[in-house]
Order: structure tokens, then C-alpha cells, then sequence
């Protein structure tokens, strides 16, 4: 909402200034609300227009983020790490915007369903000019400050402090002003700022699970329990429903989880840190003490949280981080791939040729060729026994 300037919250409803402002603004709540009762045709074909403009921007957004989407994965098949994360960031932003026009285009369907109800149905009664200024009258009991704006005709309350739990976990949401505004209808009516915003870690800028970051507030249940107060005059009834369902989470339907709230625990220490930075490999997050290194060779940020993808690791030649799609580990020991590629390469250089030598073959004659030993045994005797033969013929003495 553009800047305003609102008057003065009242302090004191029991003078006679303030019984007259007070009256003057219940006048203008039951003309409001008498027009409201007066509602256009659904049919005309502009009401139905106005709710289906913003399902045109829903395809608008979801042509941006097939767009952003696609350059995303061409960077990351290119090895285009930076760039990827860059297109990540457009196809974060193309989601946001595709879920706000998604819940702004609810709305208005919504809008236009109570509409058309509302044209067939039986009338309901209207709160009287004095059930109104009963009604401003009570405000205080449930609100600290209220006040309205004469320009834009808008009365407002402002809250106590609002604080939601979520998983144990306490989180402090701050005050909050209401707006209704007179001169709308339906949801349009209900405006809601934060006094104390109290933004999520997530970064963006919503300021309560069940609040668009224009200000819009998700009803739910209420929606029809919601209109039907406007639409009657019921004044207190509407801010007290509208002070319930910020102080009450619905799980199932927030335009933004509390989850992107909660203070982080660090994925190594498990200690709760609100200074903490976010691994780009597992998403976890680690505080300032565990502290987050960034890969020397594709320059990820990664911590020891999850796995060897995302284990970050120390070469023990250069002393660089790397990640887990960085580092080889070769004998139970930690190279970047540089490294690991230069000692393989040395190790080549100095390892020593191996022997290949065949022993020649020699050709022995056939005269030196030994015969076996049995052979020359026989061959001896047959040799000794010529001798002997020899000596017995022989008729010379000894």
C-alpha cells in the first residue's frame, strides 16, 4: 500500500471529541455497510474479468519460468556453475511471483463466488447505527490503539505483540496494524501492516505465514465468516477474527511456511544460529563457528554435512578445500584433481623400465651334444671288457 498518513490514534474515547469522532466514523461504517448490501451483478462480465486478469499473469509466470528454468540447466550441462546459480536465483524469484498471482487470483475467484452467492440468497440483517458505535465503543477492551484515516476512509486497530510456536520454537512476529478500508469490498477491505516486521531468513518479504507481502491476508475458513462482518457492519467482530488467524498458523495454507522463519540449527554443531550461511551442495546450514568453505575448483560453498557430494576435504598437496565432486582420494589420501593428475604424471617420469630380454638361443653341434648317462655307461663297460679280452690274448707276462 502507498504511503499514508494516518490521524492520531485516539486516547481517551470518553470525552466528548472523541464520542463525536467516533460516531461520525460509525455513520460512515453504516453507509459502508449499506452499500455493501447493494452488491453489483456477478454476472456483468467485469467482476468475473477482473478475478481471470490475474490467472493471464499466472501464465505469463509460468512461461517466465520454463525461461529461466531452461537457461539454468543449458549453464549447468556447460559446466557454467556461477551462471547456473545465477539463473537459479530468476527461476526463485519467477515462483514467488507465480504464487503470489496464484493466491491474488484465488481471491478474487473467491470474491467473485460470495458475490454470485450472496445475490441469490436471503438478505442479512444489517448492524444498526447504534450496534456500530457499541462496537467502537468495545474496541479498546481487545486493541490498545485505533484510529482511521479521513483521506482514504480507512478505520484501523493495532495489536499487542503476536508470537507463534512452531516446532517448540517461539517466533516473534511484532505488532501488526488492521485496516478496513470503507470505501472497498470483500477482501479488498482488509488491509494488514506490520508495525515490528519481523522478516523470514528465507529473504523474503513477507511478514507473517498467513499475510501476502502486499498485505493481503490468507482467511481460509474464515473468508465467509470474514465478509459476512463487513458486509453487516460488524465491526468488532471483524478485527477480532482477523487478530485470531494471525495469531493461529494453519499449516495447510499459508502463503509462506514458518519453517522460513525458524532460526536455523547448524547441519555440523546442531547449535540454533542466527548468524549462519547456507551450503550451495545440501542446502544445510552452518553457523559462523563451523564456518562454510568454498571449493577451489568450481567454487560451491560446502560443509561436511551430507555425503561425499557435499563433504568438503583438504588437499594434502596444496592444502585447498574442495568438495565432494572435486577430490579423489587415492592410499587413503585426499588430492584435488589437479594434484591428483601432476603426481600421477611424476609417478610415470621416475618409475624404472622393466626387462623385457629373451635369452638367445644357441645352436650346439651335433658332436657336442651329450649323450645321456645311461648311453655312456654301457658304452665304458663295453670298453673295459675289450681291455681285459685284449690282455688274456696277449702271451707277454705281466
Amino acid at each position: 500500500m502507498s504511503e499514508q498518513k494516518w490521524e492520531k490514534p485516539l486516547a481517551n474515547l470518553n470525552s466528548q471529541k472523541s464520542k463525536k469522532q467516533l460516531l461520525r466514523v460509525a455513520s460512515a461504517i453504516h453507509d459502508s455497510a449499506k452499500r455493501n448490501a447493494r452488491d453489483g451483478d456477478p454476472c456483468d462480465t467485469e467482476h468475473l474479468n477482473i478475478a481471470l486478469r490475474y490467472f493471464d499473469s499466472v501464465q505469463s509466470g509460468v512461461r517466465g519460468l520454463r525461461r529461466w528454468s531452461e537457461r539454468a540447466c543449458k549453464a549447468k550441462r556447460h559446466g557454467l556453475t556461477v551462471a547456473a546459480r545465477n539463473e537459479l536465483y530468476a527461476v526463485e524469484s519467477s515462483l514467488r511471483g507465480l504464487n503470489s498471482a496464484m493466491n491474488r487470483g484465488d481471491s478474487q475467484i473467491e470474491e467473485w463466488m460470495r458475490l454470485f452467492k450472496s445475490s441469490v440468497a436471503e438478505k442479512e440483517p444489517l448492524s444498526t447505527l447504534s450496534d456500530i458505535y457499541q462496537d467502537l465503543r468495545a474496541l479498546p477492551n481487545y486493541f490498545p490503539v485505533l484510529g482511521w484515516d479521513t483521506e482514504h476512509r480507512g478505520f484501523f486497530v493495532e495489536t499487542r505483540p503476536i508470537s507463534l510456536t512452531y516446532e517448540d520454537i517461539k517466533i516473534d512476529f511484532g505488532r501488526f496494524r488492521i485496516i478496513i478500508f470503507l470505501n472497498m469490498s470483500g477482501s479488498n477491505s482488509l488491509h494488514v501492516e506490520a508495525l515490528d516486521p519481523n522478516y523470514p531468513r528465507s529473504g523474503d518479504e513477507y511478514v507473517h505465514p498467513h499475510v501476502e507481502s502486499g498485505g493481503h491476508m490468507c482467511l481460509g475458513d474464515g473468508s465467509a465468516s470474514m465478509h459476512s462482518a463487513i458486509k453487516q457492519g460488524r465491526i468488532l467482530d471483524a478485527f477480532v477474527m482477523a487478530e485470531a488467524i494471525l495469531s493461529t498458523y494453519n499449516s495447510g495454507s499459508p502463503f509462506l511456511s514458518m519453517e522460513k522463519w525458524r532460526m536455523p540449527k547448524c547441519v555440523r554443531c546442531g547449535e540454533l544460529d542466527d548468524h549462519h550461511e547456507e551450503c550451495d551442495k545440501c542446502d544445510g546450514v552452518v553457523c559462523d563457528y563451523c564456518g562454510i568453505a568454498t571449493c577451489q575448483s568450481c567454487e560451491d560453498s560446502c560443509c561436511c554435512s551430507k555425503g561425499d557430494g557435499c563433504s568438503v576435504r583438504y588437499c594434502i598437496s596444496c592444502n585447498g578445500p574442495f568438495c565432494g565432486d572435486c577430490f579423489i582420494i587415492t592410499d587413503n589420501r585426499v588430492y584435488c584433481k589437479e594434484c591428483h593428475d601432476k603426481k600421477t604424471a611424476e609417478q610415470a617420469e621416475t618409475k624404472p623400465a622393466e626387462d623385457t630380454c629373451e635369452p638367445a638361443e644357441v645352436e650346439v653341434p651335433e658332436t657336442a651334444r651329450l649323450e645321456p648317462v645311461s648311453a655312456r655307461s654301457e658304452a665304458r663297460q663295453r670298453r673295459i671288457q675289450d681291455a681285459l679280452d685284449s690282455l688274456e690274448d696277449s702271451d707277454e707276462p705281466f
